[in-house]
This record gives structure tokens, C-alpha cells and sequence, in this order.
């Protein structure tokens, strides 16, 4: 017959001092900027820089202007929530894209500043028609 005692972890001082460093970043970010977490490492960007977001089931992939992409874990109901609503809409059940590098646009597409084309979804097109009208 054993019995085992178990004890706390002696780095909860630690794991405590990470966490408050975390959640100090977080706080200190400016209004246009966002952290996102690609499983390995944070990255805190300018939302400036999105140019679109494509979710495939549980995966984001967020396109950057300068061609960097991160791969986020994360469903996108979740994701556009974080992202403010004036720069950043939703146009597709898979698609969210920044207004700001919006080149031209018909009722099924938005052409992007590097010509990328991103679908319009009828769901969506009034909302987004609304939105880029402004």
C-alpha cells in the first residue's frame, strides 16, 4: 500500500512572474497593434500591416504587406473579434480582409494592393458593400 503526497510545483513563483509578463505586454500594446501566437513564439504586429486572413477549419493563415505569413491556431470568429471593425471586415466564410489595402472591388471580389483577389460570398456583400461605400 503506498501513498502518495503530492505537492505543488515549486515554479509557481515563476509561472506567476511569466503570466503578469505576458498580460503587461498585452496591456502596453498600442490600439494598432495586435499579439498573435503561431504556437512557437508571439508576434506583436501593426494591424496596418494584415493584408487579409484565410481560415482553412481550424487554421489561420494571416498574410502580412511585406509577404510574411503566420499560422494561427485559432477559429476566425475569434480572430475578427480581436481585429477593430472600422479596418478589418469579414467577406467570406474564410476571408477576413483589411479595407486599408483594398485596390478595387465589384459585388464578387476585392482586388488587393499586390493584386491577390479575394472572394465575395452573398452572405457578406451587403455588409462589405456598406462598409467600402463609406
Amino acid at each position: 500500500f503506498f501513498l502518495r503526497i503530492r505537492r505543488p510545483p515549486s515554479s509557481t513563483l515563476y509561472c506567476s512572474s511569466a503570466a503578469s509578463d505576458v498580460y503587461k505586454r498585452q496591456s502596453s500594446l498600442s490600439s494598432d497593434e495586435i499579439q498573435l501566437y503561431d504556437g512557437k513564439s508571439n508576434h506583436i504586429i501593426n494591424i496596418s500591416e494584415i493584408m487579409y486572413a484565410e481560415s482553412d477549419h481550424i487554421y489561420i493563415k494571416v498574410v502580412m504587406y511585406n509577404g510574411k505569413e503566420i499560422i494561427l491556431r485559432e477559429s476566425l470568429k475569434n480572430f475578427l473579434s480581436k481585429l477593430p471593425s472600422e479596418v478589418c471586415i469579414q467577406c467570406h466564410r474564410s476571408y477576413i480582409v483589411n479595407t486599408k489595402q483594398i485596390k478595387e472591388w465589384n459585388s464578387n471580389t476585392l482586388t488587393l494592393a499586390n493584386d491577390y483577389k479575394i472572394p465575395v460570398s452573398r452572405n457578406f456583400r451587403e455588409a462589405v458593400t456598406k462598409v467600402l461605400q463609406k
